[in-house]
């Protein structure tokens, strides 16, 4: 577990809205680092540049592989060393607000224990599903799958082996799920979802309207923005939800002399998409974060096809910050990120002759190379810059800590919450929640 303390690395307040806050900002690593570890840092050096005084708690999920199976499926159901971890930060640094990420193998929901017995407010990110489907992906057998929005019907994901495969290791992320649950519904529990669209899911879960706060990525340091070359990329996992075949297919069926594609990424897919590289496609291995940027501002185009429900597409961002247009699924929140025509082009991923003239079109239209560039930037601009984002962090603060009582007291979201409120669709409290696992 490391814990640092530090002061924002920036002179001034850069992107102050509002007073400055002691924040303590939890997360728990992926293995293969993820769009969610680029986002949590992110709202770190953000909330820094905003002059709030932030400390962060982190383990990583490689640390698992250290344990024995026993000991790991136990911490993964209830680490009581990191809630006390969580305890004494909280302690140490009087936090106005716990900031919570990934808790799921790692950290377990008991750090969400820890801070309600503080009685600190605790806002979740939710970037993903696992509220409801343990793979947090609402996706299955090649396509969306919702069955365990239905709190009845979410041991189904036992004998489906949802979770990695495997009877065990779904059982241990169905125990991890129910026993976290029940401290989402305390009194000081927020939820910051990275879209609209996941701000829907929370609703359907039962989460009041009161306790939800839609907050998007943002990219920091902002870049500045690319120049436009021939070629399409894909930067995501070689999984089958993120569509990496058909973005492939789509490229090859509009492709004209001199046109490339260049896929950067690894996964389960990676012997299918090597032997389909070739004839304008190069196929490349993970890279640091900062070169994918770098390659998405000399693209023409990124293209984002995911034919399972983005909660967000961060790459989708970070092309337009490039000032480099998308083609995005019309899945989840990927449809929030460009405006279409004008930024990017949205588009049904299975539909493969769809998918295949929305990159024709943004290879081969003049406006993709020009106009549609400087509206890619200016999408960026307005909706997901670093001030943009500040500013919904500083709103959030102040609706969060306004619900206070004068004697330091949390109160309920609106008359309408009650104190400890149950899933109306859940009343025994035993769904789960943590961000995606490794």
């Amino acid at each position: 577990m490391t814990e640092r303390d530090e002061r924002p690395r920036v002179k001034g307040r850069v992107f102050s809205h509002g007073p400055a806050l002691s924040i303590l900002a939890v997360h728990s690593y992926y293995r293969q680092q993820g769009g969610e570890d680029v986002s949590f840092t992110t709202d770190v050096a953000l909330l820094r540049a905003s002059g709030h005084r932030v400390v962060t708690l982190t383990a990583s999920n490689r640390d698992l592989d250290r344990q024995g199976p026993v000991r790991r499926a136990a911490n993964a159901v209830w680490n009581s060393a990191r809630a006390d971890d969580v305890g004494q930060a909280i302690a140490a640094a009087a936090p106005d607000i716990v900031l919570v990420n990934n808790l799921f193998p790692g950290l377990s929901g008991s750090v969400l224990r820890a801070a309600a017995d503080a009685g600190v407010p605790t806002l979740i990110a939710v970037r993903n599903y696992r509220l409801a489907c343990i793979a947090g992906t609402l996706f299955r057998d090649g396509g969306p799958c919702e069955t365990c929005l239905s709190p009845a019907a979410r041991p189904l994901a036992l004998t489906r082996r949802c979770y990695r495969g495997g009877v065990a290791e779904s059982a241990v992320a169905l125990a991890s799920q129910a026993v976290t649950r029940r401290y989402l519904y305390a009194p000081t529990t927020y939820f910051a979802p990275v879209s609209g669209h996941v701000g829907v899911f929370l609703r359907e879960l039962g989460v009041p309207a009161g306790r939800i706060f839609v907050r998007p990525n943002t990219v920091l340091p902002v870049p500045t923005p690319g120049t436009a070359a021939d070629d399409v990329v894909f930067a995501g996992r070689f999984e089958p939800e993120k569509g990496v075949l058909e973005a492939m297919e789509a490229f090859r069926r509009s492709r004209r002399p001199g046109d490339r594609m260049t896929v950067i990424g690894d996964g389960s897919l990676r012997a299918t998409v090597a032997a389909r590289s070739g004839a304008g496609i190069e196929v490349c291995p993970p890279s640091p974060h900062q070169a994918v940027l770098a390659r998405l501002a000399r693209a023409r185009m990124t293209i984002v096809p995911s034919l399972w429900p983005e909660p967000f597409g961060r790459v989708a961002v970070e092309s337009l910050a490039q000032g480099t247009p998308v083609v995005v699924a019309a899945r989840g929140g990927l449809s929030e990120i460009p405006e279409h025509g004008v930024s990017g082009l949205i588009t049904e991923p299975t539909s493969v002759a769809g998918l295949t003239a929305a990159v024709d079109e943004m290879l081969h239209e003049p406006y993709w190379a020009a106009d549609g560039r400087d509206r890619a930037r200016e999408r960026f601009e307005a909706h997901f810059s670093p001030s943009i984002v500040a500013k919904r962090f500083d709103e959030t603060f102040a609706a969060i800590l306004g619900r206070r009582g004068a004697d330091g007291a949390a109160q309920p979201a609106d008359p309408a919450d009650p104190a400890d409120p149950a899933d109306p669709a859940d009343p025994a409290g035993e769904l789960g929640a943590g961000a995606a696992a490794s």
